[in-house]
């Protein structure tokens, strides 16, 4: 629908963002039921992403910063 990435890793980030949403709210009232360990392999996982990247821009870094983002997030509520 777009020929601009930027904008194509913006409704990206957007639609996870939304999905993501029912999971901190469950991770907010139940932080009992969630795995830590899960999300620290996400922030692990979305760390390592950093050392292939060779042009510091949008579309290199976006995602992965918003999974940093994420992981910590959920971190911090359970």
């Amino acid at each position: 629908m777009t020929k601009n990435p930027n904008v194509a890793i913006s409704l990206a980030i957007l639609s996870d963002a939304l999905a993501a949403l029912p999971t901190m709210l469950k991770g907010w009232k139940y932080p009992e039921t969630e795995n830590g360990f899960l999300f620290l392999g996400s922030l692990f996982s979305a760390s390592t992403s950093f050392t292939e990247i060779h042009h510091w821009n949008f579309a290199e870094v976006a995602f992965p910063i918003y999974l940093i983002l994420l992981s910590l997030t959920m971190l911090f509520l359970i």
